[in-house]
C-alpha cells in the first residue's frame, strides 16, 4: 500500500474546504428568493415564496404577514362595509381584525342596497347599528311593495313584518292591488 503524504491530502483538502466556505457565504435560496419578494412587495411574489418554501417557517410567517397587510391596504381602499367584513372573514385573529369588526359596523349605515344589506347582516350581527340597517331593509322593501303592481309584494312584506308600523298601510296597499286585479280579470 502506498503511502499518502500531507501534500497530497493538501491538493485534494484545501479546495474542499475553500469551496466548503464559499458555499457558507452565499446565502440559501430562500433568502434570495425573500429579497425578490419583498423588492417586488406583492401578493403574487409572496405566494410564490410561500409555495416554493413551504417548510421554512421563518419566511413563509414573514411573507404571510405582509400578504395580510397588503391585503389590508386594498381593503382600505374601497372602505366599505362588506369589504372588511370580507377581510375580518379571511383574517378573524389576524392584526387589523378590531379595526376591520369596527370599521365594517361604521360603514354599515352608508349600505343603499338591500342585498349587501342582508349580506352584511348574515355576517355581522353583533353590531350596534344593526338594528337601524334592519330598519332601512324593512323600508326597502315596504317601497318595493309600493311600488310593484302585484298584490304578492305587499302580502310577503305583512309575512315578514306583521308588527311594522307599515303594517296597516301595507294592508290597504294589498287590498288596493287585489282590487284592480280583480277588475282587471273581469272580477
Amino acid at each position: 500500500m502506498k503511502a499518502v503524504t500531507i501534500a497530497q491530502i493538501s491538493r485534494v483538502a484545501v479546495p474542499l474546504l475553500v469551496l466548503a466556505s464559499i458555499c457558507a457565504c452565499m446565502p440559501s435560496k430562500a433568502i434570495v428568493d425573500w429579497d425578490n419578494a419583498s423588492s417586488a412587495d406583492t401578493i403574487p411574489a409572496y405566494e410564490k415564496l410561500i409555495r416554493n418554501f413551504p417548510d421554512d417557517k421563518k419566511y413563509v410567517e414573514k411573507a404571510k404577514r405582509r400578504i395580510e397587510e397588503l391585503e389590508w391596504e386594498e381593503t382600505k381602499k374601497y372602505d366599505t362595509a362588506l369589504s372588511y367584513t370580507g377581510h375580518l372573514k379571511k383574517y378573524p385573529s389576524g392584526q387589523f381584525a378590531k379595526e376591520a369588526a369596527k370599521l365594517a359596523c361604521q360603514r354599515a349605515a352608508g349600505i343603499s342596497n338591500i342585498q349587501l344589506a342582508y349580506n352584511f347582516l348574515e355576517q355581522n350581527t353583533s353590531c350596534s347599528n344593526v338594528d337601524e340597517l334592519r330598519n332601512n331593509i324593512e323600508n326597502w322593501e315596504f317601497e318595493l311593495a309600493k311600488g310593484d303592481k302585484a298584490p304578492e309584494y305587499a302580502y310577503f312584506f305583512l309575512l315578514k313584518y306583521p308588527g311594522s308600523p307599515k303594517a296597516k298601510e301595507a294592508v290597504q296597499l294589498f287590498d288596493d292591488k287585489l282590487y284592480v286585479r280583480a277588475q282587471q280579470f273581469g272580477g
